[in-house]
């Protein structure tokens, strides 16, 4: 059966950004990974491990030379080929300077590749 992804609220864009992802909880997870899109409201990434949908995780991303610490929800996960997992990402809590830096990153973008 062919996954299906939630409705997009937000414009996102292609974006490698470095991140260290952090699970919340009792099943504690710790690892690095690059973001592949970036939106406003969320991000995806590929990660060596399961995360586990539902799972409440901390983000911290390198973008444009700044940090950026937020606090989500995985939305969606999918297996890969290769061992690895897509993962989705809806930010429940980021802090008024982080959403500037990616407002002014939405500024300052070209293609947006999703809006819904």
């Amino acid at each position: 059966m062919p996954m299906t992804y939630p409705t997009r609220r937000f414009p996102r864009i292609r974006s490698e950004n470095a991140i260290l992802v952090k699970r919340l909880g009792p099943e504690d997870h710790e690892g690095f990974a690059k973001t592949r899109t970036l939106s406003p409201g969320g991000c995806s990434f590929v990660n060596s491990e399961s995360m586990g949908e539902g799972s409440v995780i901390e983000l911290l991303m390198n973008v444009h030379g700044q940090v950026i610490r937020a606090v989500g929800r995985v939305i969606y996960e999918s297996a890969r080929e290769d061992g690895a997992y897509d993962i989705g990402v809806e930010f429940g809590s980021l802090g008024t300077q982080d959403r500037a830096i990616l407002e002014r990153l939405f500024g300052s973008e070209g293609t947006v590749l999703s809006r819904g």
